[in-house]
């Protein structure tokens, strides 16, 4: 007959108590913990049951054994310190992006430079129950997350357990506003920062016919504006040096430019602007077959995400945000939240040349589930 294991309620009461001094303030970083024997009596508890409750505390990552010298509140604490990072999708896996890759380099690199700590959960959407969103879910339980970042907008159902509320914010590193009403974004560039960057660097470089490839789902509202800004420069474009490509088959973007540039056509574009970085690199391929000269025949501004840098064969101009800056303000809004303070709904983060941007080390990833 299988024995049945009795709950572990004292233990759970005593890491609840001792964790939520922390929480609460009365327990801080690099305080001395009661000893054992003042919490085996307060809680009429074994020294067994005591040690087992330290143990999970400490693999929580609220407490400090200093051997002989006694027993400590950590010093970075987790829900202090420790910023989750919720990615839709799996490392490697269909539907990865270059965007996610820069943002787990970015993530790693300010794990080497300081005490934050940044983990990655991977495949968090709605609907989700792998291992990344159970990892997120245990971590969320025990207060070892300051906030979650989620890169793009998240998709959840309305019983999703992990909604925003006091003490676990989110942030959405986004290209527009959230619908969710208890989130805050960073909109990377507004409505058209990339663009109008773009467009300024090509006008200063002589340029005046300017084509687009972007990405199916291009909001309408950025194209317009992107078609409206042309004339102040004295630039010209045409419905027909539009062109957008599903983002999940990149491939596409070859045969676009190669049409787009085709050395048939009575008169070519001398400027382009690629809008996202996954068709980069195919589109510098169809510039080839289409024999352009870059940048003798045509200046090519692409964009990037900082400090991933975008594949091309060309020598293409590198446009697009600093996701190391870009998550040190989500981690800057997760704290001011943290703190009780009022903060933005919605922040534009502008977008930088690669010349604009420090040179990073050799980027490091890392995945929780």
């Amino acid at each position: 007959m299988k024995r049945k294991t009795r709950p572990p309620v004292k233990q759970d009461a005593i890491i609840e108590f001792l964790r939520e001094s922390i929480l609460e303030g009365g327990l801080k970083s690099g305080d001395r913990f009661p000893t054992r024997s003042e919490i085996e009596q307060r809680f009429e508890a074994s020294s067994v049951t005591v040690q087992r409750a330290f143990d999970r505390l400490v693999e929580d990552g609220f407490v400090s054994v200093r051997g002989k010298d006694g027993t400590y509140v950590a010093e970075n604490l987790p829900h202090l310190s420790r910023y989750g990072i919720a990615f839709p999708k799996t490392f490697a896996l269909e539907g990865w992006s270059q965007f996610y890759t820069a943002m787990m380099a970015a993530a790693h690199m300010i794990e080497r430079e300081g005490t934050s700590r940044l983990p990655c959960y991977m495949g968090v959407d709605g609907g989700s129950h792998g291992d990344g969103y159970r990892a997120l879910v245990r971590d969320v339980c025990a207060h070892r997350v300051a906030g979650i970042i989620f890169p793009g907008r998240p998709r959840f159902e309305e019983h999703y357990p992990l909604r925003p509320r006091p003490g676990l914010p989110w942030v959405l590193l986004m290209s527009s506003p959230p619908l969710l009403p208890e989130a805050i974004a960073v909109d990377l560039g507004g409505v058209a920062g990339f663009l109008d960057r773009a467009v300024e660097y090509l006008a200063s470089r002589g340029r005046r016919r300017i084509a687009l490839i972007t990405v199916a789902g291009f909001e309408a509202e950025r194209l317009e504006h992107f078609g409206n800004r042309l004339p102040a420069f004295g630039m010209t474009t045409s419905r027909y040096w539009h062109q957008a490509v599903d983002p999940a088959i990149p491939k596409w973007a070859d045969n676009v430019a190669h049409l787009m540039f085709h050395e048939g056509h009575r008169e070519r574009p001398d400027g382009l602007i690629v809008t996202d970085d996954n068709l980069v690199e195919h589109a510098s391929a169809g510039l080839i077959q289409a024999r352009v000269n870059v940048p003798g025949d045509v200046e090519v501004v692409v964009h990037c995400n900082f400090p991933t840098p975008t594949p091309s064969v060309l020598p293409v101009v590198r446009l697009g945000y600093d996701i190391r800056e870009a998550l040190r303000t989500c981690m800057t809004l997760i704290d001011r939240q943290n703190r009780g303070e009022t903060v933005s709904e919605y922040t534009v983060f502008p977008p930088v040349f690669e010349w604009e941007v420090p040179s990073p080390g050799p980027p490091m990833f890392r995945a929780n589930g």
